[in-house]
């Protein structure tokens, strides 16, 4: 157990601006199922493995549809109470790794901005909290050692009469501020939209989705940032809708704002995928393998017994042969949507 981490966990779901004539804010239906997500993932032994008092909830316990939480001061007051931990209760700090998680809608004035609105937010007063002020806050201070913000909202340009509340504690100095490791990823760059789909049976954010996937093993282990990047590139558009791939507004990938060499997890076995192989029909009973390439080991080999042949795979790049035939094809497990080749 990592017992000197914490997270602060925030979604919102449901807005009164919704409910307003005309409507002026969307509901969600991801941020939740997302929220607890990462709360099990942070807390699980094989994710982030921290106590489960060490994950701040914002809102907790997650609220039915339409409450209307977590409003401004919920989530300030999340932040406040990390501020308030002893300073020197790991190695001169407050701890050894802070994590951040926000789903909902999103603000920016700039590329560098994360802001969460709120769920009493209305278009005469658009409230809001501005959450990477909070990681910069932490990280000045030099409370924590590594500092890791996953923010899966869009990055929606302010208007003018928008003004993002930033954290307002008085600045902490120390010999040590501003060193700690950042990893900062957004669902979507400056101005870009993130999206929501029903996805393994419940609505997640996109991003959401692909993150927990690498961070169970998707992306390899043991999970480090450069692999996380690598398989968010790959992969989050997998498990968009073809009309969300075709809108240029929705970011494709996400937007990695400060990307630290940092280790996340260490699994005992990276999950396989399952990947669907075509072939034509003089195929059938002859001899397939699969390998990285035509001199590598064999990942697998069948005798074929029909036209389709589904073998698991962890993520990568591979070839299939039918070595009597002289006929191949190279594909790629993504560890998104399921991969398909046929071989002609």
């Amino acid at each position: 157990m990592n017992d000197h981490d914490w997270a602060v966990v925030i979604s919102i779901s449901d807005y009164e601006g919704a409910t307003a004539k005309p409507p002026w804010i969307t509901n969600l239906q991801g941020p939740n199922n997302d929220a607890a997500a990462i709360a099990d993932w942070l807390t699980s032994p094989e994710g982030g493995g921290l106590p489960a008092d060490h994950v701040l909830q914002v809102p907790s316990p997650f609220p039915p549809a339409g409450a209307g939480i977590p409003k401004q001061l919920e989530i300030v007051e999340a932040f406040n109470t990390l501020a308030e931990l002893p300073k020197d209760a790991y190695d001169q700090h407050s701890g050894r790794r802070l994590y951040v998680y926000v789903s909902g809608h999103g603000l920016a004035a700039q590329r560098h901005d994360a802001a969460v609105v709120t769920a009493e937010a209305t278009f005469e007063d658009a409230m809001n909290v501005l959450i990477t002020s909070w990681l910069d806050w932490f990280w000045y201070a030099a409370r924590f050692e590594e500092f890791v913000l996953w923010v899966d909202t869009c990055a929606t340009r302010t208007s003018p009469a928008i003004t993002l509340r930033a954290c307002d504690r008085p600045a902490e100095t120390r010999v040590d501020a501003a060193q700690g490791k950042l990893v900062i990823i957004f669902a979507a760059g400056f101005n870009y939209t993130a999206v929501e789909n029903e996805l393994d049976g419940d609505w997640h954010g996109v991003f959401t989705h692909s993150l927990l996937k690498g961070l169970k093993g998707a992306a390899g282990t043991p999970v480090t940032t450069q692999a996380l990047k690598q398989y968010l590139f790959n992969s989050m558009k997998t498990f968009m809708t073809d009309a969300q791939r075709r809108n240029p507004q929705v970011a494709k990938e996400p937007w990695f704002e400060q990307a630290a060499d940092l280790e996340f997890a260490a699994l005992s076995a990276p999950p396989s995928f399952t990947a669907t192989i075509r072939f034509p029909p003089e195929c059938v009973g002859k001899q397939v393998t699969i390998s990285v390439n035509a001199s590598s080991p064999l990942v697998a080999d069948e005798t074929l017994a029909a036209e389709e042949w589904n073998p698991e795979l962890p993520v990568g790049a591979y070839a299939v042969y039918v070595p009597e035939l002289g006929l191949q094809a190279p594909f790629q497990v993504t560890g998104g949507q399921d991969a398909e080749v046929t071989v002609q």
